[in-house]
């Protein structure tokens, strides 16, 4: 890998859970000791960054289960472990089961503002605990648009 940065060659040759896409230009991608990705993780950005993520940043942000993380807005840096305030129509979306929801305070909890859209395509059966919000852990084939606080959560058929 030239200068330890790693190309679409290199990405053939890493652990295949892993996928990195970026569809527009930056100034770096992650280096192989970024690279504490794990469980099938897909970063997309779909708008030019003057950087990814840190290892150290990816490390608190405990990025695990299939999270994908798209941005669909420019940011001068993607998001620091003490910016989970999360803004600028950020989705994330998880494609593997889970067994829990998060409950109406959990999502207050996570400062979840300007059009956040947290989706999963598999089942789940409830809500999440307090302990899990640092997993990340998405929900249950449920859409949340939280562009202000809220008390109570959508029910499937509030959909």
């Amino acid at each position: 890998m030239k200068a330890n940065v790693l190309t679409v060659e290199d990405l053939a040759n890493t652990d295949p859970a892993l996928i990195i896409i970026c569809t527009q230009p930056h100034n770096n991608l992650y280096t192989a000791s970024e690279l504490y990705i794990v469980h099938s993780l897909i970063i997309s950005c779909t708008q030019p960054h003057t950087n990814l993520y840190t290892a150290s940043e990816l490390y608190k942000l405990y990025i695990v289960h299939s999270l994908i993380l798209i941005c669909t807005q420019p940011h001068t840096n993607l998001y620091t472990a003490s910016e989970l305030y999360i803004v600028h129509s950020l989705i994330l979306i998880c494609t593997q089961p889970h067994t829990n929801l998060y409950t109406a305070s959990e999502l207050y909890k996570l400062y979840i503002v300007h059009s956040l859209i947290l989706i999963c395509t598999q089942p789940h059966t409830n809500l999440y605990t307090a302990s899990e919000l640092y997993k990340l852990y998405i929900v249950h084939s449920l859409i949340l648009t939280c562009t202000q606080p809220h008390t109570n959560l959508y029910t499937a058929s509030e959909l």
